[in-house]
């Protein structure tokens, strides 16, 4: 007998198709308004944007209008999906049974959507979400015990967007997390000579070499 949340993944996984890293299969989590609050604000509104039924001007708060249709003129297709891969990535975050199943499951979802969006917005990586999608990607790559493709889309985030903090701070914890602390604070020190002004990449580099160094807390 399964619990209520395996259940709810055959059933997806019955009418959608199996999701893999490799799949263009991807999945609507059919999200909570709890789940909703948790990722950005302008992602309730993301599926306006649908190329099929554009409903961008019936969307009431002008800043999100302003989002989704910078969002699409960078070359951004079914970014909806993007949404959905945050939603299931949650599920895993915050995930508290033992299950190991259903986190793998989530975040192979969570990738499938990600590349769902990758393989069907406008060629040459312009699209503005590209950045974070590479980061989330890496994260979550790692996750899933894959730290090769991890460092693969770290680093693509960074060959888009140079001076982009969290890719670094992504690729940063990874080695470190793997013992490598030479490493990780060699990447906090090139995301700081990229983006000198970053306070977020200052403060970790700090706090990072105060562990290695014997006289900071443990992370």
């Amino acid at each position: 007998m399964c619990t209520l949340r395996t259940c709810l993944l055959l059933t997806m996984i019955v009418l959608n198709g199996l999701p893999g890293a490799g799949s263009a299969v991807a999945g609507d989590p059919q999200a909570s308004a709890a789940e909703w609050a948790m990722i950005p604000a302008w992602c309730r509104f993301a599926t306006a944007a649908r190329k099929t039924e554009n409903k961008v001007e019936q969307i009431p708060d002008p800043h999100i209008r302003a989002k989704i249709r910078a969002l699409d003129a960078s070359g951004c297709n079914g970014f909806h999906h993007y949404c959905w891969a945050l939603i299931w990535a949650n599920r895993s975050y915050f995930y508290d049974g033992e299950d190991h199943w259903v986190t793998r499951t989530n975040y192979d979802w969570a990738i499938s959507d990600l590349n769902y969006v990758f393989h069907n917005s406008e060629a040459g990586d312009t699209c503005a979400l590209f950045p974070e999608m590479h980061t989330k990607m890496g994260e979550m790559k790692f996750l899933i015990e894959k730290p090769r493709e991890a460092e693969s889309s770290y680093r693509a985030a960074l060959k888009l967007k140079p001076g982009y903090a969290p890719a670094y701070a992504g690729l940063s914890d990874m080695y470190e997390a793997q013992g490598a602390s030479d490493k990780a604070v060699a990447v906090l020190q090139a995301g700081l000579k990229a983006n000198p002004q970053s306070s977020a990449i200052k403060k970790k580099l700090a706090r990072l070499q105060a562990r290695t160094a014997g006289t900071g807390p443990a992370p």
